[in-house]
Order: C-alpha cells, then sequence, then structure tokens
C-alpha cells in the first residue's frame, strides 16, 4: 500500500479549499462555458482568475446618454467575444435605442439577439431574471436604473444556477450601494483616430474603469475594439476619471 506523498495532500486540499472559496463568492459555472478573456494582459490580470467570470452578473455603470452608448458598444464587444461559441443573447429594455444593424461591426448576427421591451423597470427585472434561467441562452443584458441589493442577488443566483452571464446595464440609478454583482464597471466614450492619416471614424474607443470585483483589483484603461478583439490603443486618450466626473 502506498501513501499519498504530503505535499500532494497539502496541494490538493489547497484546491479544494480554493474551490470552496470560489463557490462561496458566487463563482460557479455549471454550464461548462470556460472563461472570457481580453487577450489583453494588463486587463485580464486584474481580473478574477485571468478571466472574466462566465455564470455570473456584472453591472455598468452610465449617468449620460453618451455614456450609454458606449457602453453598449463595449458590451457588443464582450458579446461578441461570447457568440463565437454558440447560443444567442436576450436583450431586455423598455426602450427601442439599440441599433441591431450596428452589431455587424463587432462581427455578429443581430438575429442571434432576442429584444425584448420592458415597460416598468418591475418588468423588466422580472424578464432579465427569467432569462438568466435560461440554460440556452450565452447571456442576458438588461437595461435598468435602479436595483437594490434583494434583486441584485436573485439575478446573480439565477445566473449562477444556469451559467448565463448577466450584464446590467444601469443608466442613471439614484444608488449605487451594494450589489451582488461580481463587478461594476463604467464605460465613457473616446475620440477614435483615423489611422495612417485616412478621413472618417477610427476604431471604436473607450475609457473603461473597473470600479469593483471580487477576487480581482479595480483598474482603468483606454482599450478600442480593432480586427474583431480588445485591444489597448496606440494613440492615448484622456479621460475624466468616474468619480471626479461625478462631483465635478
Amino acid at each position: 500500500m502506498h501513501n499519498t506523498p504530503r505535499p500532494k495532500l497539502a496541494a490538493a486540499a489547497m484546491t479544494a479549499l480554493r474551490q470552496e472559496i470560489r463557490r462561496i463568492e458566487g463563482f460557479k459555472n455549471p454550464s461548462g462555458r470556460g472563461a472570457l478573456r481580453f487577450g489583453i494582459p494588463e486587463i485580464d490580470n486584474a481580473l478574477p482568475e485571468k478571466s472574466f467570470p462566465l455564470g455570473v452578473t456584472h453591472e455598468f455603470i452610465s449617468q449620460h446618454a453618451e455614456e450609454t452608448a458606449a457602453t453598449a458598444g463595449f458590451l457588443s464587444g464582450i458579446l461578441s467575444l461570447l457568440l463565437r461559441e454558440s447560443g444567442s443573447i436576450a436583450w431586455i429594455g423598455s426602450r427601442k435605442t439599440f441599433y441591431a444593424p450596428g452589431l455587424a461591426a463587432y462581427g455578429f448576427d443581430p438575429k442571434r439577439i432576442i429584444f425584448i421591451e420592458a415597460d416598468r423597470s418591475q418588468d423588466a427585472l422580472w424578464a432579465l431574471e427569467e432569462a438568466l434561467r435560461c440554460k440556452g441562452l450565452a447571456a442576458a443584458v438588461g437595461e435598468i436604473g435602479d436595483a437594490d441589493l434583494t434583486a441584485t442577488r436573485r439575478l446573480q443566483l439565477a445566473a449562477e444556477g444556469s451559467g448565463t452571464t448577466g450584464l446590467l446595464l444601469r443608466t442613471k440609478p439614484r444608488k449605487t450601494g451594494n450589489s451582488a454583482c461580481v463587478t461594476r464597471w463604467h464605460i465613457s466614450p473616446q475620440s477614435s483616430f483615423p489611422e495612417r492619416e485616412l478621413p472618417g471614424l477610427g476604431a471604436p474607443r473607450w475609457h473603461a474603469e473597473l470600479l469593483k470585483t471580487r477576487g480581482g483589483r479595480p483598474a482603468a484603461w483606454d482599450i478600442e475594439w480593432k480586427n474583431g478583439q480588445f485591444r489597448l490603443p496606440n494613440s492615448p486618450a484622456k479621460a475624466l476619471p468616474f468619480r471626479q466626473a461625478l462631483t465635478g
């Protein structure tokens, strides 16, 4: 009879402990869809386990229409990466402001998105929770204003149970206190730069602030979408930090 070496026992115990801590924090992905990475070390290293967590909920805070539009573009990049494997997206909102044909610039067919209109915030939250319970979806996006801790906890539990990723686009929220979401972001627009001095617009560009995250660290970057992927731009652009924008 051979005894298992102590170092191997210790390593196994540490692995089990890390998995249990991750489970308590809400990181579990029963669907086995794997991890989503930006492919940029500066960003991936700030995220939990160096990847954008799937099967959990994320919130994106916007204070102005320009920020909401920029956030929708940034989310389109994330959804494009999610849809490279399989699945569909549910997008819940109260107004028809999303320009579906514009998704072609991000490399996926808008027919893979199910748009759901909800006039009231309560209806939007209900629809988002039901969408997050659907295992056949890759992700569900909800355009909502306010969502308290109880509401976000319900959304988080729904995402954990199905493995569907939840993206909350919160425009002009009255409160941005405690939330059960794993990450909180603020996205603001940046000026694009045409390449080689050619006329017209350049690649979509944003200033992305990771305001909080479980198992990672807050940080901020200028980032753009080009050739079907996120990347750090060659030409730096200045942005007003989110907290300064709120108080300034």
